[in-house]
């Protein structure tokens, strides 16, 4: 499973998905990691969109949202990924970019 540092271990994840019953495959799964993951490290969004934005595009691709997940210990499955990629992707370009990434401060 995952994992976000010490303070956020598996008993954390395991209370918050009991209480919210999500999928680990949903999009608000993930976006629930990132949010902790964030706050945990008291970054900002932009922060960490920076750091997956690897070719400075101001938007992130499938490939930089892999390795942007597993250099934070976060690494998903192909089906997460793409959930993920669906929801957050609003334009259909088959990128995130800022404003789009910027939706997880508004979600749930």
């Amino acid at each position: 499973m995952y994992y976000i540092g010490g303070e956020l271990g598996q008993e954390l994840e395991d209370k918050y998905n009991r209480r919210h019953k999500l999928s680990t495959y949903s999009a608000e799964y993930t976006i629930h990691i990132l949010k902790e993951y964030v706050k945990s490290k008291n970054l900002r969004l932009v922060d960490l969109f920076n750091q997956f934005d690897k070719d400075k595009s101001k938007s992130v691709s499938r490939e930089e949202l892999m390795r942007g997940f597993k250099s934070i210990n976060v690494p998903l499955s192909d089906k997460q990924l793409d959930n993920f990629l669906y929801e957050m992707d609003t334009d259909g370009d088959g990128e995130i970019d800022y404003s789009e990434f910027t939706w997880i401060n508004d979600s749930t």
